[in-house]
């Protein structure tokens, strides 16, 4: 599971957050240790200046391990969500999270030379990812799970199809899906304008896809980008064996 901290609001007024300062805002870890069962630490949390990668105890693989992750997501956004409501109280700007799921083999445990070695993950699994992560500010939601995760989850989630998408360096493309909430989660209106727009989208009726990703814009982001690509393709029609895939350059 990958996140990312969204860099344009960590500077705002002239006041830097450094990434520790967000760690003990949120908390994160403590529900990253709860949803894993290990009551110790995480052993390991790889960060950069935008992304948190939880590589805690990689190793120890649990039957569930694909709910645990999507429900520390969801739990990760709903303890944000009370943050940013402190935070607009007093006038700052609110903080987004973008997390991308995808289930697959890695390889995992101390990695390097004798005079320096770090405990990591690395692997194909890892790679997509990191390309999901990205593609949660593209398409304007919060959690992407790839399809190989969805296979993994029973009925416990409410999920969506959000395209097909071919990463850059990949050959095969692969179903990316936006996780909404629990199962007791419904679409909203947009949300619901969204799923008929695209099934008019794979079928190449880009004009009925455009029109009711039109009227889904104002409750959900991702009508903007294929109400974009729909004005595009009907400027410049796509060949007859068009298969829908959308080639990512993230």
């Amino acid at each position: 599971m990958i996140c990312r901290f969204e860099k344009s609001v960590l500077r705002h007024r002239e006041t830097e957050y450094s990434l520790e300062s967000i760690y003990e805002m949120l908390d994160m870890t403590e529900i990253l240790t709860l949803r894993t069962g290990i009551e110790n630490q995480l052993k390991r949390i790889v960060t950069t200046a935008s992304k948190v990668m939880d590589a805690e105890r990689a190793s120890l693989f649990l039957a569930d391990d694909a709910a645990r992750a999507v429900t520390t997501a969801l739990e990760m956004q709903m303890l944000l969500r009370k943050f940013n409501q402190d935070r607009e109280a007093r006038g700052d700007i609110p903080i987004k999270i973008g997390t991308g799921i995808c289930t697959g083999d890695v390889v995992s445990g101390n990695i390097g030379s004798e005079r320096r070695m770090d405990f990591t993950v690395i692997g194909d699994g890892v790679n997509v990812a990191s390309r999901i992560e990205k593609l949660t500010k593209y398409y304007g939601v919060d959690i992407l799970i790839g399809e190989s995760t969805l296979a993994e989850l029973e009925d416990g989630f409410c999920t969506r199809l959000i395209d097909r998408v071919r990463a850059k360096g990949k050959k095969r493309p692969v179903r990316i899906y936006e996780v909404l909430g629990g199962r007791e989660t419904t679409l909203s209106t947009g949300q619901k304008l969204f799923d008929e727009g695209f099934a008019f989208y794979r079928k190449m009726d880009f004009e009925k896809a455009a029109e009711r990703f039109e009227r889904g814009l104002e409750s959900d982001p991702v009508c903007r980008v294929f109400l974009d690509r729909c004005r595009h393709l009907l400027s410049r029609p796509p060949e007859a064996d068009w298969d829908g895939v959308w080639v990512s350059q993230e």
